[in-house]
C-alpha cells in the first residue's frame, strides 16, 4: 500500500475554501519530534495489507445504509485510512453510528464509535465551552485582560484579552519555538506555572484584536487560565462540568493508556505504522495541557456534546450563540464568507449556514460539523496522522446524502 502525504490542494475542503485550522497542532509537534520511533507490536514492521470490509459498531442495530457504506469505504481505501469512525445525528437524535476498518491493525479489532479517538483542534470548542462556564458564573468577563488571570505577562501580551484569545486576535503565533519540543521531550512533568512561563516566551506576530492568526500558544493559555480561575485542572474541570453531566464516559485528557481507544498510524516508507503511544511517559503528557488539542473520546460521546448544544444542559442558549456568532472574517471565497467564534468556524452555503472544526494529530484526524439551521451534524474521526488524512469532504459528501444541496457541485 503506497501513501504519500497529501498536498496543499488535495487538503482544500469540498466546500470551496480552505475552512480547517493548521493541523501542525503543538500536541502534534511534540509528539512528532520526540515519538517517531515508531513501534509495532509485532516487532517494528508496517502494514501493506488490504483494507477490511465495513464493520458495525457493536451498539448499533440501524439498518446498513448502502450508499453511505460504499462511500466512506470507498475513501478508506483511497486515503489507505486504517479505520473511521462515523456518527450522522439529525435533530438532535443519532440516526446513524457506524466504524469502518481497524481500530487496531496488530490485534485485528474493528473500529467503531465507541473506541477513543485524539480529536485534535476539536478540543478548542471545549477550552471555549469552559471559559464560557466561568463567564457565565461572573468569574471572568470576555473583554478581561489575561494578565488579570495569569499575572505579569510580556509587554507585547499586555492588550491580549480573553475574546482575543477565543478568537484568534490574540496575535500569538501558531506553536511555540521549535527548541521548546526537544527541551519538553528529555524534560518529565511540568507544572502549571512552568508551561507557562515556556508559552510566555512566545512574541506576538502582531497586534491583539487585529488580524486573524490561529493560535495553539493562545488556546494553551486559555487552558491554563482555566485552571487559574476554576482551581481544577483542566481536564478535571471538564470532567466535572462538561463530560460527567453529558454521560461522556470515554471523553479525557489524551492518555498514554491505550485501553479502549483506537491505535493511531502514520506512513513510514510507504507502509501504515503505528505510533507507540504507550512509549509516552505521564511526564511528558503533563507538559502539554489540553486547550489546544489535547482531548480524546469516542465519537458517540461526541455526538452527546453536539446533541447538548440544543439544549441548556451544560452551557446557556447564549454562551452557545456566542461560541457561533460570526466573529473575526477568516477567509473569504466561493461565494461566501468564513468566520471563527469562540472554538468554531463558520460559514453558510446558499442558506445552508454551519458551524465546524478539524482536528489534526501525529497519528489522528478528525472533523465534525453541525449545519445549525438544517439540525444536522456528521463526525468522522480517524486513525491516521493529518499528513495522509482528510476526513473532512466525508463528512461534508455524508451530510449531502441527509439533505441534498448542502454541498457546492462538484
Amino acid at each position: 500500500m503506497k501513501t504519500t502525504p497529501r498536498s496543499t490542494s488535495q487538503r482544500r475542503a469540498t466546500d470551496g475554501a480552505r475552512t480547517s485550522a493548521p493541523r501542525l497542532t503543538l500536541w502534534r509537534k511534540l509528539v512528532g519530534a520526540s515519538l517517531l520511533v515508531l513501534l509495532a507490536s509485532c516487532g517494528g514492521g508496517g502494514h501493506n495489507a488490504p483494507l477490511p470490509s465495513v464493520s458495525s459498531s457493536a451498539n448499533s442495530a440501524q439498518p446498513d445504509n448502502a450508499a453511505i457504506d460504499s462511500y466512506v469505504q470507498s475513501e478508506l481505501k483511497r486515503q489507505s485510512i486504517p479505520g473511521l469512525a462515523l456518527v450522522v445525528q439529525q435533530n438532535g437524535k443519532l440516526v446513524y453510528a457506524k466504524g469502518y476498518g481497524y481500530a487496531n491493525l496488530e490485534q485485528g479489532s474493528a473500529a467503531s464509535t465507541e473506541q477513543r479517538f485524539q480529536i485534535g483542534s476539536i478540543s478548542k470548542q471545549f477550552a471555549a465551552g469552559a471559559a464560557m462556564l466561568l463567564v457565565e458564573e461572573g468569574k471572568m468577563a470576555l473583554d478581561d485582560r489575561i494578565s488579570k488571570f495569569i499575572g505579569p505577562v510580556p509587554a507585547q501580551w499586555e492588550a491580549i484579552t480573553v475574546r482575543h484569545i477565543l478568537t484568534h486576535t490574540s496575535g500569538l503565533p501558531t506553536d511555540v519555538d521549535d527548541a521548546v519540543y526537544s527541551q519538553a521531550a528529555r524534560r518529565g512533568a511540568y507544572s502549571s506555572d512552568e508551561i507557562l512561563a515556556i508559552l510566555k516566551t512566545s512574541k506576538p506576530l502582531t497586534e491583539a484584536g487585529k488580524v486573524f492568526a490561529y493560535s495553539n500558544v493562545g488556546y494553551e493559555v486559555m487552558g491554563i487560565i482555566v485552571e487559574k480561575v476554576s482551581g481544577a485542572f483542566f481536564g478535571d474541570f471538564l470532567q466535572t462540568r462538561i463530560f460527567a453531566p453529558l454521560g461522556m464516559s470515554s471523553a479525557r485528557a489524551i492518555s498514554a493508556n491505550g485501553a479502549g481507544s483506537a491505535r493511531g498510524y502514520v506512513v513510514q516508507g510507504g507502509k501504515i505504522t503505528p505510533l507507540a503511544m504507550e512509549a509516552i511517559s505521564a511526564g511528558e503528557l503533563s507538559w502539554y495541557r489540553t486547550g489546544a488539542g489535547g482531548i480524546e473520546m469516542s465519537a458517540n460521546d461526541l455526538a452527546k456534546w453536539d446533541a447538548s448544544l440544543a439544549t441548556e444542559k451544560v452551557l446557556k442558549k447564549s454562551s452557545i450563540d456566542q461560541m457561533w456568532a460570526p466573529g473575526v472574517l477568516v477567509e473569504a471565497g466561493a461565494g461566501y464568507t468564513i468566520h471563527y467564534g469562540f472554538g468554531w468556524f463558520s460559514s453558510d452555503y446558499l442558506g445552508h449556514p454551519k458551524v465546524y472544526h478539524s482536528g489534526g494529530m501525529a497519528s489522528f484526524t478528525t472533523d465534525y460539523v453541525h449545519y445549525t439551521k438544517d439540525q444536522l451534524s456528521v463526525i468522522v474521526l480517524t486513525n491516521l496522522g493529518s499528513a495522509w488524512s482528510d476526513p473532512q469532504p466525508i463528512a461534508r459528501s455524508v451530510a449531502n446524502m441527509y439533505v441534498p444541496g448542502i454541498l457546492p457541485p462538484q
